[in-house]
């Protein structure tokens, strides 16, 4: 039981793991959407969502930074014990559910009716 929720919460930070550099691609993505967002902003707009979708970006970037230094890191050493992942790991469903939902609550106000 405990294997199966272990393997569901690390699974992607596993996948980061093995490739450091393609955790850039969420932070650019997440970057890209706040900045398509920003120079549209109108009055009654949901000002908050592009702050979140802005720190969600910024969360998966300072992670891929992170995991980049840990994955130099993890070839230095005999046996690298990653206890850093048990925050990560959650970190990283959050940010993405927070900015996707940000970013899709941005596209539904005022605007997006015209």
């Amino acid at each position: 039981m405990t294997g199966d929720f272990f393997s569901v919460l690390l699974g992607p930070a596993k996948f980061f793991m093995e490739r450091p550099a393609l955790a850039f691609v969420p932070a650019a993505l997440f970057g890209l959407l706040f900045l398509t967002h920003l120079p549209r902003r109108r009055r009654g707009e949901r000002k908050w969502s592009g702050a979140l979708v802005f720190l969600a970006a910024a969360f998966w970037f300072g992670y891929a930074c992170w995991e980049s230094y840990m994955y130099r890191w993890s070839k230095t050493v005999v046996a690298p014990i990653r206890v850093d992942l048990l925050l990560f790991a959650p970190g990283i469903y959050v940010a993405t559910a927070v900015g996707l939902v940000a970013g899709l609550m941005a596209n539904t106000g005022p605007r997006a009716a015209r």
